[in-house]
Order: structure tokens, then C-alpha cells, then sequence
């Protein structure tokens, strides 16, 4: 199994604790110019299996899975 990046191991910690909508991780990104790679992580974390996401009332939450 490969090795999680830090950024990896910080998305993974974060959802642990509660499923996030995609608003939420927003506005916890500090920087403009991390959200397209907050995007890009979350994206091959549900592609390795590791989170899943769920829409309820039209929002779409992420979590681990």
C-alpha cells in the first residue's frame, strides 16, 4: 500500500471527526490557491477507497469511509 501524503493524513484526520460539505472544507482552506489541490487530494482518497461522500438536502458531504 502506498504511503499517504501529509495532506492526506490532514484530510483523512479532519473528516475522522465529522462528515464535511464541500462548503465546509472551503472555508477551512486558507489559501486561494490550495482549494483546487484540497479538491484534487479528496478526489484520490475516494479513489483509493479511503472516503466516500453522500448528498443530503442538495448538499454533498464527505467523509471517511
Amino acid at each position: 500500500m502506498k504511503k499517504l501524503s501529509l495532506n492526506e493524513k490532514n484530510i483523512l484526520n479532519t473528516l475522522s471527526k465529522e462528515h464535511l460539505t464541500s462548503i465546509q472544507i472551503l472555508n477551512r482552506v486558507e489559501s486561494i490557491s490550495l482549494i483546487l489541490k484540497v479538491y484534487s487530494v479528496l478526489e484520490d482518497l475516494s479513489s483509493k477507497g479511503y472516503t466516500t461522500s453522500y448528498l443530503k438536502k442538495g448538499l454533498k458531504y464527505h467523509y471517511v469511509a
